[in-house]
């Protein structure tokens, strides 16, 4: 049975890859900036920040986001790309991480 993509469950894929310095999702820690899917295309473009421009693991994060979601969905290929210009603040995080963080 063939899965339909939609952008909840992209995010939800998105919920068991964890940044592996901190061991939080990288959803809920707030790293996702915008989910896009091209149907046309067969492309899944994820915009997402870091909690630092220069974190040692963006590579392998970003193979992990790219190979969840072509794991899932074998017709689409996925691009991930960083976005800078947002800044990451603990903010942007969810209530329950904060909460668990102390923050």
């Amino acid at each position: 049975m063939k899965k339909e993509i939609s952008q909840e469950r992209v995010l939800g894929l998105l919920k068991d890859v964890y940044d592996p310095e901190i061991n939080v999702n990288i959803v809920d820690l707030g790293l996702v900036y915008n989910v896009e899917i091209i149907k046309k295309e067969k492309k899944v473009k994820v915009s997402m920040g870091l909690t630092t421009p220069f974190c040692p693991m963006a590579p392998m994060i970003r193979a992990m986001v790219r190979d969840k979601i072509e794991e899932e969905f074998q017709d689409y290929s996925a691009e991930v790309d960083y976005d800078f210009k947002v800044q990451w603040t603990p903010e942007r995080m969810s209530p329950d991480v904060r909460n668990e963080l102390g923050l």
